[in-house]
């Protein structure tokens, strides 16, 4: 006979099989090292008040208190007898049965062991991995793990009257599966608000294929909408989830997701979704108002709208890894458009992030990078090739050339700072090739090498003097478009820097003795840095990004950054041993610095233009973090123009949070001619169970608002309602949606 599987409740019967059907009746000592021998490794254990065999009837009677056990498999009852010529077997009186987790109670059971299966009366079943209880008048179990209750009822509530339930004249369910409920009625504390003809919930602890919980509204731009994911658990290590959404305003809109882990370092996630529009943007009448995004100039004729992004990380011999890497959008607006929901920017941007460690561009940015990437990195050394392809969907769609600058390939070879051979020198290396390509435009490759040496010395213990020398060469071949008769084609350029640090680290500890600190340590470090770079003339260079011009430098750079960071003891443990030292814990309590620079340079200047003023002085930049304890943190940073005596920038955040896990952050942002504004979120636990959320931006200098919006979440042990009003210049909406744990989330939003 085949033993019972894991998730059944009838595992106690194959203890009884164990037990030789021709035996005399015996005794319970006897009894039990007979089932000892069956399984030396796990063997099963019976106790019970009384245990006797009737010869004649052929059947084992175990009485009073009976529990049989083996791992964690038990069954317990008042009274317990098998039949070995039906192999059936039946259990009456405080009928439970555990299965590592699971637990099934009623007051009687009846068994068919040839067939795992059953019937439990008044019985009630707890899944715990989901938190699934039912209950029913008669619980039939029809196969491995497969049961079917009448007068039944679900809930992954607690409690006699839970807050909610389905009830049902018929529930079948399977574990690892679905229940299906026939006559289904939704119950708030008992009392019926909604009928079903059928409702149909997931009963599984592990991935499922099936239907998810779909998402569904109204809005001004799509009409009605209902978009539908189905699951596909293709294989332990593969799944894939479809998406079909319906917008009565613009169609049909698919898409797909396909997820794979062939080994713990070797993964990949690929999305794509389709839309064929009905709607676009010609110019004509409302279109651009309605299904377009104005003010940048283009219309948007196309209906075929679609993105494409995903990865694949693939470690390679030699301790080599490599990615690949795929962001291609058909338009500059799908990403605005499809911004939210399953499928859309934010959803992929968090799975990008949290699986893969991976930023997506901005769903804003129409240039988004594809690349493939091949590095290794040693102990102090590491190197990077990579081909990064930038698509530019505006010059794609509406210009006849592109000339995006592509780099294929990155090379990049760096050297982390070391000691050079057994000197006081040391050293450091970055250096790379690229290959700059564009469809349209000057092509070219570009070598460029860059190690820089340094000496520190120290002046006691308080002053340390590092000066330091950069040697960069760069080497460049182009093959330009349209070259000029003559015209060269292999350049070159020398540069040298120089930089000195003189630093310091001066600390004091003050004794503070209080109730929850004892001391605080102050350090202050004051540092000068003076950097030179030579003014070389670099106009008939060739030019594809940053590295190919090197502006001239000579300036000082002064700053000052202070620390306070605080020692507190940790209680002891009072069952530790007495001699055992208390731990203690270090917090950075704040941070201060400020900084400034003088340009010689420009000091030195005399090719003013009239009115114009030499202004060696940089702003003051001041940096601010302070936690005023566990729950009050502040940062800021501010830039002070000495010249205009005003402020240049300001930013200022606040972060206020309590014991009860309210937490209210606010910030205001402030850059002269550009912006001005202060943003608020506040979430406040109104009870136990309702949390209220407020949030706020404004653009003070126009005076335009931003956002605004409140929130309201009511949280029970086992069901959630909340709802969002969102109010942003481009729409207003109401979200709201509904959990029921166990069965999960429903969305909708107008």
């Amino acid at each position: 006979m085949r033993l019972p599987t894991i998730k059944t409740w009838m595992l106690w019967a194959v203890l009884l099989v164990l037990v030789p059907l021709t035996a005399p009746a015996q005794d319970l000592d006897s009894v039990r090292q007979q089932l000892d021998a069956q399984d030396a490794d796990q063997p099963w254990v019976i106790d019970a008040d009384k245990l006797r065999y009737d010869d004649q009837a052929q059947r084992y009677v175990a009485e009073g208190n009976v529990v049989i056990q083996k791992g964690e498999q038990r069954l317990s009852a008042d009274v317990v007898e098998f039949d070995r010529k039906q192999m059936r077997a039946m259990a009456s009186g405080n009928v439970r049965v555990a299965i590592g987790q699971d637990e099934l109670t009623g007051s009687r059971v009846e068994l068919d062991l040839e067939n795992q299966t059953g019937v439990l009366h008044d019985g009630y079943l707890f899944l715990r991995e989901n938190n699934f209880r039912l209950k029913g008048d008669r619980i039939e179990k029809l196969g491995e793990n497969t049961y079917e209750i009448e007068n039944a009822s679900v809930t992954t509530c607690e409690g006699d009257t839970p807050d909610w339930m389905i009830t049902g004249r018929y529930i079948k369910v399977t574990v690892e599966g679905y229940g299906w409920v026939k006559n289904a009625t939704v119950r708030a504390r008992d009392v019926p608000f909604f009928f079903l003809p059928y409702f149909v919930f997931p009963a599984m602890t592990e991935r499922q294929s099936g239907l998810l919980i779909p998402e569904f509204g109204v809005s001004s731009r799509w009409g009605y909408f209902i978009n539908q994911p189905l699951f596909w658990a293709i294989s332990d290590n593969t799944d894939a989830t479809f998406y079909y959404n319906f917008m009565s305003d613009r169609g049909h809109k698919f898409g797909g997701e396909f997820r794979y882990f062939l080994t713990e370092t070797s993964r990949g996630t690929w999305m794509a979704d389709y839309l064929n529009d009905r709607k676009i943007d010609d110019g004509t009448g409302d279109s651009s108002r309605d299904w377009g995004f104005e003010g940048d100039g283009f219309l948007r004729l196309n209906k075929d709208r679609y993105w494409l992004r995903g990865g694949h990380y693939q470690p390679l011999p030699l301790e080599f890894n490599s990615r690949l890497e795929i962001d291609v959008v058909s338009d500059q607006d799908y990403l605005i458009e499809f911004k939210e929901g399953y499928s859309g920017y934010d959803d992929t941007e968090e799975v990008m992030r949290s699986d893969f460690g991976r930023q997506l561009d901005l769903y804003t940015d129409p240039i988004r990078l594809n690349r493939f990437d091949v590095h290794r990195t040693w102990s102090q050394v590491n190197l990077d090739v990579d081909f990064r392809w930038y698509d530019n969907v505006i010059n794609r769609r509406f210009s006849d050339t592109d000339d995006t600058l592509q780099q294929l390939p990155f090379i990049g070879f760096t050297a982390t700072r070391q000691r050079l051979f057994n000197t006081p020198v040391f050293g450091d290396l970055r250096s790379s090739y690229n290959y700059f390509y564009r469809q349209d435009g000057d092509r070219g490759q570009r070598l460029d090498i860059y190690p820089r040496f340094s000496l520190p010395v120290s002046a006691g213990s308080v002053v340390t003097f590092e000066p330091s020398a950069g040697l960069r060469e760069t080497l460049w071949y182009t093959d330009p478009e349209s070259p000029a008769p003559g015209s060269e084609d292999r350049f070159h350029r020398e540069l040298y820097d120089l930089r000195l640090d003189v630093t310091s680290d001066i600390q004091r500890v003050f004794d503070v003795n209080g109730s929850r600190i004892d001391r605080l340590k102050h350090t202050v470090k004051p540092q000068i840095t003076y950097e030179y770079v030579p003014n070389v003339d670099q106009a008939a260079l060739p030019e594809f990004d940053p590295i190919d011009r090197v502006e001239p430098q000579n300036r000082v750079i002064y700053s000052i950054n202070n620390f306070i960071i605080s020692r507190s003891r940790r209680p002891q443990n009072p069952d530790a041993d007495a001699a055992e030292v208390p731990g203690v814990d270090y917090r950075q309590l704040g941070r201060f610095k400020l900084e400034q620079s003088y340009d010689i340079r420009e000091a030195r200047r005399s090719d003013l233009l009239p009115g114009e003023k030499k202004r060696p002085f940089s702003p003051i930049n001041a940096e601010l973090d302070l936690f005023v304890s566990p729950y009050v943190y502040m940062d800021a940073d501010a830039a002070y123009d000495v010249y205009d005596n005003r402020l240049d920038s300001g930013n200022i955040g606040l972060n206020l949070t309590d014991t009860r896990e309210d937490n209210l952050y606010v910030e205001y942002r402030f850059t002269r001619d550009l912006i001005e504004s202060i943003r608020g979120d506040l979430t406040v636990n109104l009870t136990r169970a309702v949390t209220g959320g407020l949030e706020y931006e404004k653009n003070i200098r126009s005076g335009e608002r931003l956002k605004a919006g409140a929130s309201i979440l009511f949280r029970s042990q086992c069901w959630a309602i909340g709802t969002r009003y969102l109010d942003q210049p481009s729409s207003r909406k109401i979200e709201f949606w509904v959990e029921l744990t166990g069965l999960g989330n429903l969305k909708g939003s107008l």
